[in-house]
């Protein structure tokens, strides 16, 4: 029988799933669909218990349920006693998004549940730790980026520094430049965008250091400093250290205020626009 069906899983693999970390922290289902990185995963409060995904097309509503019912499987539980969806919103994949909130839309419609909605590149700095200062970062398509600059607090709460934008790697570059004082980076897109990185920093004398994910940000030496967060395989934890946070703090969302948070237009749509 297919996890995802409201039934309670049996066995001790449910009891121990159940019983994970603290029983009064919520049992979360996170769903990204946003990043190059997507995963599906379960976590009881901030502790990611088991997950599915990291590969093949996630556009596909079919394939998504597959990972979403591995996850469940893993976790030895299901669908209906999940007690919180946490969901990447966007920006990101314009297909993986819809796929995504499509999907949490109809569970919710089964199993009435609260929604955390976790702007993607809010995750993709959490992943990263305690920074006064992240750029944030994911692929776009067109060899453009969607970037963020927010802080992390030592609480895990994220604070927006500018609004998400659709940029060229060399904009967000030259912009991290501008803002002065020592930067983070997470994301994938910085990881694919490495070599430009390098470029751009030796010519500003800027001193790249990469560190492991959650270290704090004190690099030492003179002069500036660009931490790259390493560690991070997905974006799992931190939606559902996010989502906990949301939750914990009442904002959370029904299915009739999901939405997906577009920088910019779709193919299609810019394709409309400017037809041939």
């Amino acid at each position: 029988m297919s996890n995802l069906s409201s039934e309670g899983s049996q066995g001790s693999r449910a009891e121990s799933a159940r019983g994970e970390g603290d029983r009064s922290a919520p049992l979360i289902l996170c769903i990204d669909s946003a990043t190059d990185q997507s995963c599906v995963a379960v976590a009881r409060g901030a502790r990611v218990v088991a997950k599915s995904g990291g590969g093949g097309e996630r556009g596909q509503s079919l394939a998504l349920l597959s990972e979403i019912d591995a996850a469940l499987r893993g976790a030895g539980v299901s669908l209906g006693e999940i007690d919180l969806f946490a969901v990447a919103v966007g920006p990101g994949s314009f297909t993986g998004l819809r796929a995504a909130l499509a999907t949490v839309k109809a569970f919710v419609s089964v199993e009435p549940r609260p929604v955390a909605a976790i702007q993607t590149l809010r995750a993709v700095a959490a992943s990263a730790g305690t920074s006064a200062q992240t750029f944030a970062a994911i692929q776009a398509g067109r060899g453009e980026v969607f970037a963020q600059t927010l802080s992390v607090g030592e609480d895990g709460r994220v604070e927006e520094l500018t609004a998400p934008r659709h940029v060229s790697p060399s904009d967000m570059f030259a912009q991290a430049l501008a803002t002065g004082g020592p930067v983070k980076w997470a994301g994938g897109a910085v990881r694919a965008h490495a070599a430009l990185m390098r470029e751009v920093a030796a010519g500003a004398g800027v001193t790249i250091v990469e560190r492991g994910s959650h270290v704090p940000s004190h690099a030492g030496g003179r002069g500036r400093v660009w931490e790259l967060a390493t560690g991070a395989g997905d974006y799992s934890a931190a939606l559902a250290a996010q989502g906990l946070i949301n939750y914990q703090d009442g904002r959370t969302v029904g299915a009739a205020d999901l939405r997906a948070l577009y920088v910019r237009p779709s193919d299609a749509e810019l394709k409309e626009r400017c037809p041939g």
